[in-house]
């Protein structure tokens, strides 16, 4: 489906062009201009884009314009404005469909990227929460973190089971003794978070989580929903491997949360 935008005094119209798939050369129409139904002149992708290397491509179709930009597309009195995902930024005469300026927008960015600087952001913020817990250091001592996630948006099916904003960890033991032979432990938590809006995040682990730690699976195996949902009252998730890492490591935090949150 082609985007278009209308002048407003309806005389001008601005179509940009359909689902671009041209993966090798790039020759799917970019945008054309008309006037009263006239065409003036049309672009191909490849007449615009300056840096091939900044497409972001998929099995099927390519994307070129910039999913961010300093100056929305769109029209300007007889001005039209395109970004391109490579941070060309295109002044065209929107009356004849010339180009009149090209300059760099140096903020332009496609959606991988923004996906990428998103992720980033929800690392930093997971990393700040984690390491703002009590029990932080003590966790440290007997686990590793692959990645600690704040995100904001939700997971189906269980975006009902949190009232916010919660913790997405994923973390294994430093000292697997118990797993010889079978592959490292890998568990993945989702946790509440509470006080998030107020810059002063906290969250607890239950004596219930704490004991539910290790449990069964692989060291392949990824949450599924069906594990998300299992500690539907709690409102935890973990995946295993094993269910024979039951000594010091988890005795000790286990006292230390119990400790702190006052729960038996």
């Amino acid at each position: 489906m082609s985007r278009g935008y209308l002048s407003t005094d309806g005389d001008l119209l601005v179509r940009l062009g359909p689902w671009a798939s041209d993966l090798e050369h790039q020759t799917d129409l970019a945008v054309a201009f008309y006037s009263r139904g006239r065409l003036l002149r049309e672009y191909r992708v490849c007449d615009l884009i300056e840096r091939k290397s900044s497409l972001e491509f998929s099995a099927s179709h390519y994307e070129w314009l910039a999913a961010r930009a300093t100056t929305p597309n769109g029209f300007d009195g007889d001005t039209f404005y395109l970004t391109l995902i490579d941070g060309a930024a295109i002044e065209f005469n929107a009356r004849t469909g010339e180009i009149i300026d090209k300059s760099r927008d140096y903020d332009a960015a496609g959606e991988a990227q923004l996906c990428e600087e998103q992720e980033r952001r929800w690392e930093q913020r997971g990393l700040e929460v984690l390491q703002s817990w009590p029990l932080y250091e003590e966790f440290k001592r007997h686990f590793a973190v692959n990645t600690a996630r704040v995100p904001t948006d939700s997971i189906s099916g269980v975006d009902a089971e949190f009232d916010g904003p919660y913790l997405d960890l994923d973390f294994y033991p430093k000292h697997d003794d118990a797993a010889a032979g079978k592959g490292p432990i890998s568990i993945n938590a989702l946790v509440p978070i509470s006080d998030y809006a107020s810059g002063n995040a906290k969250f607890e682990f239950s004596n219930a989580l704490i004991q539910g730690w290790l449990r069964q699976s692989t060291h392949s195996r990824k949450p599924t929903l069906s594990d998300r949902l299992k500690n539907r009252a709690e409102k935890w998730c973990f995946v295993s491997r094993e269910n024979r890492y039951v000594g010091k490591t988890r005795r000790n935090i286990r006292q230390k949360c119990k400790a702190k949150s006052g729960l038996n």
